[in-house]
């Protein structure tokens, strides 16, 4: 363990060193929820709101790290517990290639999550691989593996498309998750439009369920 500790620090120096910089919009933090590996400049703070019932503020202490909080709304008798705190780092950066680390933790169940992000391309046309490790009282670890892309269709509108699951892809009923939309933006405000499918047995005939999510810069 502190031999891969000490591999890890010695690739962020170095490519802190030559990495090359680059500008992003606060939209470009992830696709519709699965994180990429932009971040934002320092100084900014952005909110963001998942479909009315989850809020989530994000301060940028230096350009390559996000610090994030969590919590549901409106706020209830157990709210303290579902406070999530977060962290993204981007490693790496370069023209055409991002790589962060990230994490959580939610006090409900003890649950908390690493997780490694690639970017790869320019953010208006990209795909985002990501692999992680998700744990909780009660519950088996698991793996989780995500891959988004976005593609610009005009210079304001985007088309979203992320698959999310687990080390049970392969069996007959995975955890798995579809999301396709749209995204609508602007300099300091985007706009999220879409639907999710569960992926395996479902007794919804539902095919897409809504998905509405908003990002504003705040400063």
């Amino acid at each position: 363990m502190k031999t891969i500790s000490i591999i890890l620090l010695s690739l962020l120096l170095l490519t802190a060193l030559w990495a090359e910089e680059n500008e992003y919009r606060p939209s470009d933090q992830s696709v519709l929820i699965l994180p990429t590996a932009y971040t934002i400049p320092a100084g900014t703070i952005t909110f963001t709101d998942y479909e009315i019932l989850i809020l989530h503020f994000t301060y940028s202490p230096m350009d390559r790290l996000h610090l994030g909080l969590m919590f549901p709304f409106p706020a209830v008798k157990e709210f303290v517990d579902y406070i999530t705190p977060g962290f993204k780092y981007t490693y790496f950066i370069s023209e055409t290639l991002n790589m962060a680390v990230g994490g959580s933790y939610t006090n409900y169940y003890n649950a908390h999550s690493l997780n490694h992000i690639v970017s790869i391309g320019k953010p208006d046309k990209s795909v985002h691989l990501m692999l992680g490790w998700a744990d909780a009282d009660n519950s088996k670890s698991n793996l989780i593996f995500g891959v988004g892309y976005r593609a610009a269709l005009k210079p304001s509108t985007s088309f979203l498309g992320e698959l999310i699951t687990t080390q049970r892809i392969l069996e007959k009923d995975p955890d798995a998750l579809l999301m396709l939309g749209l995204r609508f933006h602007g300099k300091k405000v985007s706009w999220d439009l879409g639907g999710a499918r569960a992926i395996g047995e479902t007794d919804s005939e539902l095919w897409l369920i809504p998905f509405l999510k908003t990002t504003v810069i705040l400063n």
